[in-house]
């Protein structure tokens, strides 16, 4: 009959703890977008991601991305609760043309009782496109 001893479970635990974490481990509460970014990045405010997209995928709901300096991020559709925020790091625009692909700058599609918080945001259109869709 093997014996279980109390180190064996300490180890057990903790080895599934950190698997646990591993899965979660690319997304953050706070991310960061950078003119200077790269969507390749972990989008963590010291790699910054270049899009609004990208932060937003690496971000948890209920987090926040955080705009670093001046720049045009991209449409972004928001599928939770986030916040996206602009203190006065220069112009952060979304720029939606008439014949682009994607006519919405920002598409709000949060779920029921969730909050969607934008600051310090430039959304340009043309009059066939639209600043901010709000889903249902």
């Amino acid at each position: 009959m093997t014996k279980i001893t109390t180190s064996s479970l300490f180890i057990a635990f903790l080895l599934g703890f950190w698997l646990h974490l591993g899965s979660a481990q690319a997304q953050y509460v706070r991310t960061c977008v950078s003119a200077n970014g790269n969507d390749a990045n972990t989008c963590h405010c010291t790699t910054p991601c270049r899009t609004f997209q990208r932060a937003h995928n690496q971000t948890l709901s209920d987090g926040e991305i955080t705009v670093l300096d001046a720049g045009g991020y991209g449409p972004v559709t928001i599928t939770k609760s986030i916040s996206i925020v602009n203190d006065g790091s220069g112009e952060a625009s979304i720029i939606v043309a008439g014949d682009a692909p994607i006519k919405t700058g920002i598409t709000v599609n949060a779920p029921a009782g969730g909050y969607v918080n934008l600051r310090g945001l430039t959304i340009q259109g043309s009059t066939s496109s639209s600043s901010v869709w709000f889903s249902a």
